[in-house]
């Protein structure tokens, strides 16, 4: 039985994740690290994301898989196993969930295997409309699956010292060492901004959809006798209780995009 530690370098108690995360799919022993130690504060606040990492590859010993997630990241339900399944049929080291940066303008996540740069519109379209399977030149940590051994031998390194970019470098690393990355178009993932809008990918690599503030809907949810995940393996995980009420539709079209169905 295959086991699987589900870690996040980033972690600040987003709500969002926590429901999406709270209905992954998977078969075998399933574990979470989600620590709030950290140290580092104010300008220096992203150096945690280096001290939340070597505390997960001392942990992953005893896992044969580490799936990363950022604290703003909505996957869908059978994210987990849509990876594991690339991985295993390809003997890749690392599976990346499809989603888009924030930065200044969001941005595409899948770099090209040989460039390290952004593939192109054409490429974009053509695995989103196929939902295909694509060696990439890397991506970030926002749902990404690694191989174990893989996980626990990487050396982060940063330009800065601040730690926000290790992912860059360490996609680098793996295409420079010839470890087979993939970018999984079957697994899109919504990318919480600031403003509780979030971003999703669509056929269009430089246009994401962008879908309503959540953190003002999540009222609304929380009047709910009961909110729960459905999982595809079956079975629900309750995520929320409370009084009766109704979702309003435009939440309700932001978990259906996570693969999350909302019943009362």
């Amino acid at each position: 039985m295959s086991k699987v530690l589900v870690f996040c370098p980033t972690y600040r108690h987003n709500a969002e994740t926590l429901y999406a995360v709270n209905g992954l799919a998977h078969d075998g022993v399933c574990d979470f690290f989600f620590s709030r130690d950290n140290p580092h504060r104010g300008a220096e606040a992203t150096k945690n994301i280096l001290h939340q990492f070597k505390k997960a590859q001392a942990l992953a010993a005893e896992y044969d898989y580490i799936l990363t997630i950022e604290d703003d990241m909505m996957p869908p339900a059978d994210g987990l196993t849509k990876l594991r399944a690339a991985m295993d049929d390809t003997g890749a080291g690392a599976v990346y969930g499809v989603y888009h940066f924030r930065r200044p303008s969001p941005a595409p996540s899948v770099m090209d295997k040989r460039t390290g740069e952004a593939i192109t519109p054409r490429q974009w379209k053509k695995a989103f409309s196929e939902q295909a399977v694509i060696e990439c030149g890397g991506m970030g940590y926002g749902f990404t699956l690694f191989r174990a051994d893989l996980f626990r031998s990487v050396t982060l390194r940063t330009q800065n010292g601040s730690g926000a970019d290790s992912d860059t470098h360490l996609s680098a690393d793996l295409r420079k060492a010839g470890v087979k990355q993939l970018a999984h178009f079957g697994v899109l993932c919504g990318h919480k901004m600031p403003d509780g809008a979030a971003l999703w990918p669509s056929e269009e690599r430089d246009a994401p959809r962008v879908a309503g503030k959540m953190e003002r809907k999540l009222v609304s949810v929380r009047a709910l006798s009961s909110v729960s995940v459905k999982q595809p393996s079956g079975g629900f995980a309750p995520i929320l209780q409370g009084d009766t009420g109704e979702v309003e539709s435009e939440l309700a079209e932001v978990l259906a995009g996570a693969g999350i169905v909302a019943y009362a």
